[in-house]
C-alpha cells in the first residue's frame, strides 16, 4: 500500500482511520490550525489511524520530503485554481487528485485556466447527488 497525501481534516483522518491496519500506510495531514493540530492528533490517537501531523501551511511542506504520495484531497480549501497548484508538486510525481467541489464543480471546471493540462473526472457525491467529487491526474 502506497502512502496518501494532503488532507487535514475529514477527509485526512477518515483515510488514516480505514488504513489503521494497513502495514506502511501513512496519511500526511498538513493543518496550519494549532488548535484542528491538536484535536488531529487526539483523533489519530484515539484511532491508531495512519496519519502524521504536519503543523504548517502546505506551502512550507518540500514534496519530496514526504517520500511517495499516491494521492493528495482537499476539502474547502481554496478556489480550484490554487488548489491544484499547491497540489501539482505531488501530481508531478505521479499523485492522483481528489477534491470534493460541491455543487459548483463544474462551474470551476469551466473557468480554470488550464483545463486541458489536466484529465478531470466529475464523479457525483453519494452524500449530496447534486454536488461533485473531482479526480484529476496531470494530462
Amino acid at each position: 500500500m502506497g502512502r496518501y497525501g494532503l488532507g487535514a481534516g475529514f477527509p485526512g483522518l477518515v483515510i488514516a482511520i480505514q488504513l489503521a491496519d494497513v502495514p506502511g500506510a501513512i496519511v500526511h495531514c498538513i493543518e496550519s490550525d494549532g488548535r484542528k493540530c491538536a484535536f488531529l492528533r487526539e483523533a489519530t490517537r484515539a484511532t491508531g489511524a495512519a496519519a502524521v501531523i504536519h503543523p504548517v501551511r502546505v506551502e512550507a511542506i518540500e514534496a519530496k520530503s514526504l517520500g511517495a504520495v499516491d494521492a493528495v484531497t482537499a476539502r474547502a480549501f481554496a478556489p480550484l485554481p490554487l488548489t491544484l497548484e499547491l497540489a501539482r508538486p505531488w501530481m508531478e510525481r505521479g499523485a492522483i487528485a481528489v477534491f470534493p467541489r460541491g455543487e459548483s464543480a463544474k462551474d470551476q471546471i469551466a473557468t480554470l485556466p488550464e483545463a486541458s493540462a489536466y484529465a478531470i473526472e466529475t464523479l457525483q457525491s453519494v452524500v449530496n447527488p447534486k454536488a461533485a467529487i473531482l479526480r484529476i491526474r496531470q494530462g
